[in-house]
């Protein structure tokens, strides 16, 4: 084995002093896609060994690069979208030597080590001899180190046969239904990030591009402030514009008052647009507004996906973020030397000054690296985003912040000296400002009514129910819906049920809240007094034989009387005590003449 292994160190040897040197080019970016994809890694060491970081990633060390092992020589890094096939190969010369992958520790891929137990981290239970595809098991999201080994001898490893791969997913959809990034963005990684995530376009933010900001790009003129209510329905006006004074209109665009607009319109015309508005038109080669300066080329700006506009005695230029180009950056590329006049056998050579571009007849393009990305990390604070300008970056904040990196809150309520009404106070949230009410007052600005009984919490008294009456524009009104035993507008008076004179036959009556009570003589009980207590039905009333029980209209007072013979014929000599139900017999009287 010691044989082979030297003559393959010294065939390595002799390839590296020729002048060839391997950068591993990739885009900046990578945009996720939606079908699986077969990716071919070759392990040789001919070509593809990277030697430095600059070599490995494409950069000068300005990048966040942490994290990423950077013992070398190694195969270039690779990258992989979850779900891809990975396919492993050999070149023959392996071949024929004979080499196993193996899955390692962090450490060990640094190292070229191997620890622990290995016969289940094999990649395949034997040597690489076709193209092999590697198991699911292996490609799970996250870094993951293979390296080769020679009869388990790792010294393959330390020539470059070490590969690290890194294998992410997309954070790019609230759902598996949804569209990625909501249809208004692009779903991207760069070296650096561990998944891909939105890259959102223009008016657009959120996780997943879901909020809509027309007021990224302030439609409103004339130094009008522009409040965004999120809306993405196209049908729908997504903004509003507060106008400072003599402005008005949609977008701030009119003048309040003919001598206001004049005063104003220094290079244009006033037109009429509503009975007391006007609209300044500017004259050629003007613009505003309201038509205060020239007109110029990059006004507004022509440059896309957020490139920076430059006069030029021609008209403009547009200075492209990365990845873009085109002359209104309307068009991705991807930074490679053949972007130079390296057309062949291109090769970025990490220098000490700068990257070069090293062609097959030895010339040398400068400038051939990609610039550092002022954006990675982002200094841009309170989620907005970042977009890199050449040396300079430029933050798009968020709605409602302000600053270089967004690191400011608009005080909404100080700028546009909002004056909440009826005792409200006014505090400024992000992206605008929100009147606190007092009780019972509603509106932005609380000028109307909600609930008058909010305003006056003890209006009603006793326990009674305040009812609101008023409408928003008028003045607070309320009614008081009593409990029973009081009246009057706030229920202040209790009610005497007693002056009906309820109780009969005498009965004292009692005056409770909200109702009464009667207090009844003998003889006599209800809730008024008016039922008579059968003085003849208690147990303890008795007559003697022969007799009748009448009860009497007084109290429980009743007599005995004597009843009637049944054959007894009721003549005129008799008269009928028919309160007694008894016949009393008188003498005989003669009223004959």
């Amino acid at each position: 084995m010691g044989a082979s292994l030297y003559h393959l160190i010294a065939f390595f040897v002799a390839l590296g002093t020729i002048h060839c040197q391997t950068v591993c080019n990739r885009p900046a970016s990578l945009e996720w896609h939606l079908k699986q994809h077969a990716v071919q890694v070759n392990w040789t060491l001919i070509g593809n060994i990277c030697t430095s970081v600059s070599e490995c990633w494409d950069s000068q060390g300005g990048d966040d690069s942490s994290g990423h092992p950077f013992n070398f020589p190694q195969i270039c890094p690779l990258q992989l979208q979850h779900g891809d096939k990975l396919l492993m190969s050999a070149d023959e010369t392996l071949k024929s030597y004979g080499i196993r992958l193996l899955n390692v520790s962090k450490y060990d891929f640094e190292n070229c080590s191997t620890s622990g137990l290995i016969k289940d981290q094999f990649l395949f239970p034997h040597n690489i001899n076709e193209s092999a595809q590697v198991e699911a098991k292996w490609l799970v999201p996250g870094h993951h180190y293979f390296i080769a080994l020679h009869e388990g001898d790792p010294q393959l490893c330390k020539l470059g046969l070490r590969l690290n791969v890194s294998v992410k997913t997309q954070l790019c959809q609230g759902s598996p239904l949804l569209r990625l990034c909501s249809g208004s963005g692009i779903c991207q990684t760069d070296l650096w990030e561990g998944a891909y995530h939105c890259r959102c376009h223009h008016h657009y933010s959120g996780r997943f591009c879901e909020k809509f900001d027309a007021c990224l790009d302030n439609p409103c003129e004339n130094k009008g402030v522009c409040l965004s209510n999120g809306s993405t329905d196209p049908n729908h006006r997504t903004y509003k514009c507060l106008c400072p004074p003599h402005f008005t209109g949609v977008n701030c665009s009119e003048v309040i008052g003919k001598e206001n607009c004049e005063r104003v319109c220094e290079n244009g015309t006033c037109v009429r647009v509503l009975p007391t508005s006007f609209k300044c038109v500017c004259d050629t080669g003007v613009s505003g507004p309201p038509c205060a300066k020239e007109s110029a080329p990059c006004h507004p700006n022509p440059c896309r996906n957020g490139g920076l506009c430059e006069e030029s005695p021609t008209g403009f230029v547009c200075h492209c973020p990365e990845g873009f180009g085109g002359l209104f950056c309307d068009s991705r590329v991807d930074f490679d030397c053949m972007s130079y006049s390296c057309q062949e056998e291109q090769i970025c050579n990490a220098g000490e000054r700068a990257s070069e571009c090293v062609c097959a007849d030895g010339n040398v393009v400068p400038a051939c690296r990609r610039q550092q990305n002022l954006c990675i990390p982002s200094p841009c604070l309170n989620n907005a985003t970042c977009v890199s300008r050449g040396n300079d970056y430029v933050c798009r904040c968020l709605r409602g912040f302000s600053g270089k990196n967004c690191e400011e809150i608009i005080d909404y309520c100080r700028l546009l000296n909002i004056n909440c009404l009826n005792e409200g106070l006014c505090l400024s949230v992000i992206g605008g400002y929100q009147c606190v009410c007092t009780p019972g007052w509603i509106g932005e600005f609380c000028q109307y009514v909600g609930n008058a009984c909010l305003m006056k919490p003890n209006s009603c008294l006793n326990g009674a129910t305040c009812i609101t009456t008023s409408q928003p524009s008028s003045p607070p009104q309320y009614t008081c819906k009593c409990l029973p035993g009081f009246t009057g507008t706030k229920c202040e008076t209790e009610i005497n049920e007693c002056d009906s004179g309820p109780c009969q036959h005498n009965g004292t009556c009692s005056d409770l809240l909200g109702r009464y009570k009667c207090q009844c003589p003998t003889g006599f009980l209800g809730t008024n007094c008016e039922v008579d207590i059968d003085a003849c039905a208690l147990p303890n009333n008795t007559c003697p034989p022969k007799t009748q029980c009448l009860d009497l209209p007084d109290g429980l007072e009743y007599t005995c009387r004597v009843a009637c013979p049944r054959n007894f014929q009721v003549g005129k000599n008799i008269l009928m005590d028919y309160l007694s139900s008894s016949a009393i017999l008188y003498p005989h009287v003669n009223y004959s003449s």
